[in-house]
């Protein structure tokens, strides 16, 4: 996938860069790079064996300001869905005590409900937070 979008970036003449690492170790390629806007999509944060480790990763990647735009599904525990993924579900306020921990101060969201990969109705938060 990244050989792949480093052809599509090569040949839309993109100004961007792709890489592939363990999450935890992402600060060990950027050179002390920080960003604008990190953004997480539902679905990318349930594997995550450590999510308050990779919220003070996140937040040490955002510039003074920075936006934190994440989307997760909700819930409480792990558990299995129709297709036996396992998922790590958090409520909005263990979201936002995580980010808060990590010192990142969350000022917006919103959640929904909606029928996922599985076909099962799932809660879901978009938080934003600032660095």
């Amino acid at each position: 996938a990244v050989d792949k979008a480093n052809t599509l970036r090569d040949e839309l003449k993109l100004d961007t860069r792709f890489i592939c690492t363990n999450v935890y170790d992402t600060c060990d390629h950027l050179d002390g790079e920080t960003f604008d806007i990190v953004f997480v999509s539902i679905g990318s944060l349930c594997w995550l064996p450590d999510i308050a480790r990779w919220a003070k990763l996140v937040a040490s990647l955002l510039k003074p300001g920075g936006l934190l735009h994440i989307g997760m599904k909700t819930g409480t525990g792990e558990h299995r869905d129709r297709l036996g993924r396992l998922y790590s579900y958090y409520s909005e306020a263990e979201l936002r005590s995580l980010l808060a921990d990590a010192g990142l101060t969350s000022d917006g969201s919103w959640t929904g409900r909606d029928i996922g990969l599985s076909g099962e109705m799932s809660d879901w938060v978009v938080i934003h937070a600032h660095g």
